[in-house]
């Protein structure tokens, strides 16, 4: 034998009136310093590197990837399945490939280099380095301070 207890119309209004659904919000941290000045520096810098024909670029890290046969959404045409790795674990991989990318922005050119440093600043500095050698970067003005 169920027993079910029906709530009546009055007891179904009052809850409703007293609950509402509502979303997980986050709490943002608060703003310590206002952004405005900070980004009209950097747009005055922009325009002074610009005026004297420096470089200005902007640099990005992404994502550490592992290497090795790992399963990854999407299709690929093959005559056969391809087998693939269920985990991807770290010590299942052949390595990790660290992509970093700098945009010339008076070029409108980008450039990405990939790399297997765990140190990511380290590996940030060689490709910047690596960037500004010819023949990957275009040619620059020389500055006068030189």
């Amino acid at each position: 034998m169920h027993l079910v207890h029906r709530p009546s119309a009055a007891c179904c209004a009052s809850w409703t009136t007293r609950c509402t659904t509502t979303a997980s919000r986050s709490k943002l941290a608060p703003i310590i310093r206002p952004r405005c000045p900070i980004f009209a520096h950097i747009a005055e810098q922009i325009g002074t590197f610009e005026a004297a024909g420096q470089p200005i670029i902007s640099v990005d890290a992404k994502k550490k990837e592992l290497i090795g046969d790992f399963k990854q959404s999407g299709r690929t045409w093959s005559r056969e399945p391809i087998a693939v790795n269920i985990h991807d674990f770290r010590q299942d991989s052949l390595g990790r490939a660290v992509p970093y990318g700098i945009y010339d922005a008076l070029n409108n050119r980008g450039t990405v280099y990939v790399g297997n440093s765990a140190d990511t600043s380290a590996f940030a500095v060689d490709a910047i380095a690596g960037w500004w050698q010819p023949p990957a970067r275009p040619p620059f003005r020389r500055p006068s301070n030189c």
